[in-house]
């Protein structure tokens, strides 16, 4: 997978080289603002792509940022590290994505790396999973409520601006409300 750079990403970057002050608050500000993750064109060809960059505001505690899910179309876990922004709490890998693409994404904050078919407890790392805390757009997978092992996992939401629009999973005036229930049977042919 090539690599590709954020314009928002190199500025901040050059203007934290040349020691301009605050432009470091004044990034995280702008985030906060508009949300994560950072979309931006691609100005130097003619296409219906964009640079979607999603950023981590790191700690102290931060040895690694992993982004997991349909964002990175099931590459390897070596190849979705985010890289830390000099000695900064940024952490940034960008994407070069479809104008038309919704997925859903999430991330693993100090993850142990190791490849998902070699890890031996799946459920204990997949409870260590979270959304991104900068994208307000969320898509929850609730528990099953009759496996007591189960949990609700959390996923944020990516949509870029040419996505299909969804009609049929908005509220719709005059349209009346439907109800999700449960319902379990025995059959003696599916066991």
């Amino acid at each position: 997978m090539p690599a590709y750079t954020s314009p928002r990403i190199m500025q901040l970057s050059q203007d934290l080289e040349t020691g301009k002050s605050d432009v470091l608050m004044a990034f995280w500000r702008e985030i906060e603002e508009h949300g994560a993750p950072i979309i931006e064109s691609i100005t130097d060809e003619e296409t219906q792509d964009r640079l979607v960059t999603v950023v981590w505001r790191g700690g102290p505690d931060t040895q690694n940022v992993v982004v997991l899910g349909g964002l990175t179309n099931n590459t390897e876990i070596k190849e979705n590290i985010l890289t830390r922004l000099a000695e900064t709490d940024v952490w940034y890998k960008t994407y070069r994505l479809n104008v038309e693409v919704r997925t859903a994404y999430y991330f693993a904050h100090n993850d142990s790396l190791i490849p998902w078919d070699q890890e031996k407890d799946i459920q204990a790392r997949r409870r260590t999973l979270q959304p991104d805390p900068l994208n307000p757009q969320q898509l929850v997978y609730p528990a099953d409520e009759e496996d007591p092992n189960d949990f609700s996992t959390t996923l944020s939401v990516l949509e870029l601006p040419e996505a299909p629009e969804q009609p049929w999973i908005t509220r719709r005036k005059g349209v009346p409300a439907g109800q999700v229930e449960r319902h379990t049977f025995e059959s003696a042919i599916l066991k």
